[in-house]
């Protein structure tokens, strides 16, 4: 009975150490209990990702991850920020396992990749077309009609 339950365990540790590592293996019980009964070790396998360090004791391991990585096999990384995810001059903040992006003025959304509509709230008066760009807009004015808004009537001969 104990030589069994050793060897369900050994099953039963490989499996789960299969799933973290993120490795493809189809592990079977004589399998698993001749790697062990062979002397293997966890780290034998090399369970730690980006070049972690792995340190085997009993029937167990335990991943010492390098700079800017982190989780049980050192497979999620800070380095968030590395690739610049912010668009149009944002700035990335890493916030241990995620970011988030402080968006320049005009921009919005996760990674600063939508423009503010400043047309939206219809700024231009009299008429005049709003044309919305890059951090900003412009009021094409119709006759008669000039300034940033379209707000100033054009005079004609002096009279108003």
């Amino acid at each position: 009975m104990k030589h069994t339950r050793r060897r369900l365990k050994a099953v039963i540790m490989l499996f789960c150490l299969c799933l973290f590592a993120g490795l493809l293996l189809l592990v079977n019980s004589n399998k698993a209990s001749e790697f062990f009964q062979a002397g293997h070790q966890y780290c034998d396998i090399n369970p730690c990702k980006h070049g972690g360090t792995c340190i085997s004791y009993g029937n167990s391991y335990t991943c010492i991850c390098k700079s800017g990585y982190f989780g049980v096999n050192c497979h999620l990384d800070y380095l968030h920020c590395e690739n610049n995810p912010c668009q149009h001059g944002g700035t990335c903040m890493s916030h241990g396992s995620s970011y988030t992006c402080q968006c320049k003025q005009g921009h919005y959304g996760v990674n600063c990749h939508l423009d503010i509509d400043e047309c939206k709230s219809g700024p231009c008066q009299n008429g005049g077309t709003c044309k919305d760009q890059e951090n900003g807009y412009i009021c094409e004015c119709g006759p008669g009609y000039s300034g940033t808004y379209c707000e100033m009537v054009n005079s004609t001969n002096g009279n108003v």
